[in-house]
Formats: structure tokens, sequence, C-alpha cells
């Protein structure tokens, strides 16, 4: 099963379409089993956001990260670069707008209630690398969101999320 990302704005926006060939961050406008994800917005613009992997599980990297093994780090600079496109893409928007809402949710929940409200700055949706403890090997690192599956997301321009 992979995760759903929903982006609600004030204003259209340029989408695209997944390419195989060069996998990347994109928008697309909500397909008929998306629909049931409207009612949680009250923007009037809602698409789907996918990583690199097409789904939106790219842009979340929450596990151990073992910093001294190649594919790990090759895998989590991925899901990051994914995350910062979409980071990039959200501050741009509150360029023009006061708020932006999001909501995360697994493929096929996208009509359940959100389980959580946050109110975040975009930066807040990265997943950046911290200790594992301070009693454990320093390779050994934890890569961890601020957002879970059900969260439903107000995020405002400024320096702190709350």
């Amino acid at each position: 099963m992979c995760l759903a990302l929903y982006i609600g704005t004030d204003q259209p926006l340029a989408t695209s379409l997944w390419n195989e060939a060069q996998p990347q961050f994109y928008l697309a406008e909500l397909v008929s089993k998306d629909e049931p994800v409207r009612q949680h917005f009250s923007k009037p613009y809602v698409y789907y956001a996918g990583s690199h992997l097409q789904c939106s599980c790219g842009f979340f990297h929450n596990c151990m990260v073992h910093t001294d093994d190649p594919e790990m780090m090759r895998q989590y600079e991925e899901s990051q670069k994914s995350a910062r496109t979409l980071v990039s893409t959200l501050e741009q928007v509150l360029e023009h707008s006061d708020t932006i809402e999001v909501f995360l949710t697994w493929e096929g929940n996208q009509a359940l209630a959100p389980l959580q409200h946050l109110t975040l700055i975009p930066s807040d949706l990265l997943s950046p690398l911290q200790p594992y403890s301070d009693d454990t090997d320093p390779e050994v690192k934890l890569a961890i969101s601020a957002i879970s599956e059900q969260d439903f997301i107000i995020l405002r321009k400024g320096k702190e999320g709350s």
C-alpha cells in the first residue's frame, strides 16, 4: 500500500505527469479514485503530489539509516530530493497565498477523516537525519518526518512550525 499526498491551494497550479524515464516530483489533477479526498479541503484546487517513486511514499524516509551504507544513503538522498522539490513548490505557492492545505493518507483511505490536524511550515515536511542515540555507532542515524498518515496540515509562511 502506498501513501497519497494531496495539496489544496487557492490558485491553480501547473500539473505534470510522472515520467518513468526521469522519475521526479510531479503534481497531478485528481482522478476518480482521489475524488473522496476533496471533502477534507476548504481550498478550491486540490492536487495529488507524487515523488520519484510515482506514489507519495518517496517524500518520507522514516527509518534507520546506516550512513556508511551507500545504497541506504542513495535511497535517503533520493527521498530528500523529492521532498525538497515538494517543499520548494509549496514555498513558491505561499508567496501568493497565506496557507496551503495538505492531507497525507494511505491509498484507499482518502475518504477517512484526518486523525490529527497540524500547523507547520513547508520545511517541516523534510526527514532530516538525526543521531540514533548518544551511545550508539555514530554512523547510525534516524530519518524522521514530522507528519504521518491521516494527518491534515495547514502550511503557513514562517520559520517555525507549531
